[in-house]
């Protein structure tokens, strides 16, 4: 075995090697190679004279809300038992809930566009955020209502730009309350890490190398129909990497939210000596080696998406219902609550809104992305912590539609949510438990203003819950069945489908061959 070499240790210290991965926090993930800025642009010039099936565009956003999203009071039955069938309805809701339960309560949602009423108010306005969480909410139909911290959500559905799916989760087959004890279960249910994995590589019974998203890029590249010699003809991750997205080929690019940062001046030359001692014949063996190649890379690479950021649309004229800047959250004051907003989100999605006009402009016509945002684990103090966090989530995807808007891009990309899990219905200590089954959204081109899924008694001894008492809904929709409709939406035909879902051959082939509401 070689010795290191004392030279180089001497002039490379951990503080410079550290400087440098500081300096380039844009990091790609495989073999990638995108050695100069000159030969990025030759690709990118390639990608645009590429002749390829499909001629379209089409972005699928994938939001990861973590924790495990209470999605319960997020979408919530509205309707009455006599109507809609014993345990169907908001009286057997209610009674579960408890504290927690939404009213039911038919709110005056806002003008489009604006933050308050006709009166002047914000129609969820209460003597403090925990009674503005449980005031009420607005009718999606008979049934169904979606909460009142997302009056922008509203809109959407009117607009028919939102679907909302109810109970949908991981499973390994169907099941019910009659065969939990025989069927097969996905592995360590109610645990975050595990359900995560689960989602992201849609297999809930053994551990794949390669995530639903990875397994789309190796599609799409097998049929020429993807543009990987194109910086941005990849999986994208925004602000951290994604299990989603790895493939059996390099397939995903981890970039930060916001701009990317580039080096000038002194700093830069900095820099470039940090690479050239890296570069150096002692240094280029082992990790070194690797971490010079990589560093390069990404420092060209942030230079050139820099480049390609300031071409991008100028959204400073665009408003939110507050008068805020569009991905920009409203001053804390006008919204009527007393926490802070994370803001997180918002920044990624700017980021894919850039990204996505970059890569319809440079003639890409399939991109993926992941994003995240955290907080949903709401074991207490739920009632103001979800009421921010879904006020948040609600101003933040209508920025990102707007944006779309803006871009003339709204019938292209769809966006639409994950979580761990739903949450127990029963409160526990001002919270909720990790639960099974939840409520997800589809944003976008792809939805109808639906609500679709199966309608559920949600009383303890109906065949949709789970045996412990606590109000674990049994999901009804898998999935790979949200994933599948979506797939097909971006053109992969039914038939191919399992190629990217194996686990799909268990249920119905997509979501509108469920049984809806």
């Amino acid at each position: 075995m070689s010795q290191p070499n004392n030279k180089f240790k001497n002039t490379f210290s951990r503080r410079h090697f550290l400087q440098l991965l500081a300096a380039t926090p844009l990091m790609s993930v495989g073999q990638m190679s995108w050695a100069s800025s000159k030969e990025q642009k030759q690709n990118i010039q390639s990608a645009k004279q590429l002749d390829t099936k499909p001629s379209d565009y089409k972005a699928l956003v994938c939001l990861q809300l973590v924790g495990g999203n209470d999605s319960w009071n997020m979408i919530f039955p509205m309707g009455d038992d006599s109507t809609h069938g014993k345990g169907h309805g908001y009286q057997t809701y209610a009674a579960r809930r408890g504290e927690l339960a939404i009213a039911q309560e038919a709110l005056q949602c806002p003008e489009v566009g604006r933050l308050h009423t006709a009166n002047g108010q914000l129609p969820y306005a209460a003597r403090s955020v925990g009674e503005s969480y449980v005031k009420g909410g607005y009718p999606l139909n008979s049934q169904w209502a979606l909460h009142g911290c997302m009056p922008e959500l509203a809109w959407l559905q009117q607009a028919g730009q939102l679907d909302c799916v109810i109970n949908t989760g991981v499973l390994a087959a169907p099941v019910t309350r009659d065969t939990l004890n025989t069927a097969e279960l996905p592995l360590f249910l109610y645990a975050h890490d595990h359900q995560q994995r689960a989602l992201a590589l849609a297999d809930a019974t053994q551990v794949l190398r390669t995530g639903w998203g990875g397994r789309l890029a190796d599609y799409w590249q097998s049929k020429g129909q993807y543009q990987i010699t194109h910086p941005l003809g990849k999986n994208i991750a925004v602000g951290r990497s994604s299990a989603t997205l790895v493939g059996e080929t390099p397939s995903e690019l981890v970039l930060p939210a916001g701009r990317p940062i580039t080096l000038w001046g002194t700093k830069r030359g900095q820099m470039q000596q940090r690479l050239n001692t890296l570069n150096r014949p002692e240094a280029r063996e082992g990790l070194s080696a690797i971490m010079a190649n990589r560093q390069e890379e990404a420092i060209n690479l942030a230079a050139m998406l820099s480049e390609q950021w300031s071409t991008t649309a100028d959204y400073s004229k665009l408003t939110g219902p507050a008068g805020e800047a569009l991905f920009s959250l409203p001053p804390e004051a006008t919204l009527g609550l007393d926490t802070n907003m994370q803001g997180h989100c918002m920044k990624q999605l700017e980021t894919v809104a850039r990204m996505i006009e970059i890569g319809k402009r440079d003639g890409l016509q399939r991109q993926l992305f992941v994003v995240t945002m955290p907080g949903f684990d709401t074991h207490d103090d739920q009632a103001p912590r979800h009421a921010t966090l879904l006020r948040e989530l609600s101003l933040t995807l209508w920025h990102f539609q707007q944006a779309m808007a803006h871009l003339g891009l709204s019938d292209n990309v769809t966006l639409f949510t994950q979580s761990d899990f739903g949450r127990t219905l029963m409160p526990n200590n001002a919270g909720t438990d990790h639960g099974w089954g939840g409520n997800q959204l589809i944003i976008g081109s792809a939805a109808t203003g639906s609500v679709l899924g199966q309608s559920l008694d949600l009383r303890q001894t109906s065949n949709a819950m789970a045996h412990d008492q606590r109000g674990r809904v049994i999901p009804t929709t898998a999935s790979e069945q949200v994933t599948a409709h979506l797939l097909e939406w971006m053109g992969v035909p039914q038939q191919d489908l399992p190629i990217i879902l194996p686990r799909l051959r268990a249920f119905p082939a997509s979501l509108t061959d469920a049984t809806f509401t």
